[in-house]
């Protein structure tokens, strides 16, 4: 959640998020087969391609707040991660977010 909050929220931005850093909490189990919903949001940034911290939490079907975490991560422009990764294309269901 992390890296596709930004992803989502910052479609200006034609990159992959990469995970510089990151500090979660577990508050109390997830149970299997139990619905959580997660939210996210990103709560400081910089210049466009900048690090963004991004805070997210899962919560149970009653409210109760089971993760939260704050993660910084660093854009990397879809070229140079393709090169990194070994890749020619990135896969279709990344290309409606990240290619013009």
């Amino acid at each position: 959640m992390g890296a596709w909050v930004p992803t989502v929220l910052k479609p200006g931005i034609k990159a992959i998020w990469i995970l510089r850093s990151a500090n979660v909490t577990y508050h109390r189990p997830a149970f299997q087969g139990q619905p959580l919903a997660l939210t996210g949001h990103i709560q400081s940034e910089g210049g466009e391609w900048e690090p963004v911290t991004v805070a997210v939490e899962a919560l149970s079907a009653d409210g109760d707040l089971l993760v939260s975490g704050e993660f910084k991560v660093i854009p990397l422009p879809t070229d140079k991660f393709k090169k990194v990764a070994g890749l020619n294309k990135l896969p279709p269901n990344w290309q409606q977010f990240l290619e013009t």
